[in-house]
């Protein structure tokens, strides 16, 4: 029998090949090849690691100098915003909390001249117990 005519047809009325069937996972103990529980590996590729920082380290030495002075000049400019952005904040913040203030006063003031010159009206007024 032909090969296409088992094969199922497609929305397009094309032949599909048949899926093959999946095998069965082995077991572990049959197949004599299992998962190591040790950190062997681990170990040493921390140990190549550490290795080639060894290495690269030497390398660098010819020219520490530069590097180090470019370490000092990043972290010195770092300083310098950390110290002006926790001095800018604290000053800022202190200018905030008055305008809040003055607003909040400012507010209060004329809500009270509202209610001292305004006529009494017959609605209950709404209460801010919300």
């Amino acid at each position: 029998m032909d090969q296409q005519s088992d094969s199922p047809r497609d929305g397009l009325g094309q032949y599909r090949p048949v899926r093959p069937v999946r095998p069965e996972p082995e077991d572990e103990t049959s197949s004599g090849t299992k998962a190591s529980k040790s950190s062997l590996s681990i170990v040493l590729a921390g140990g190549a690691a550490l290795l080639i920082l060894a290495v690269l380290a030497v390398l660098m030495f010819p020219v520490a100098g530069v590097v180090v002075g470019i370490m000092g000049m990043v972290l010195l400019l770092a300083g310098l915003a950390a110290f002006h952005y926790v001095v800018w904040g604290w000053w800022l913040g202190g200018v905030i909390r008055a305008e809040v203030k003055a607003e909040e006063e400012a507010e209060d003031e004329a809500h009270r001249r509202i209610q001292k010159y305004s006529p009494p009206s017959d609605k209950p007024e709404p209460s801010d117990a919300g």
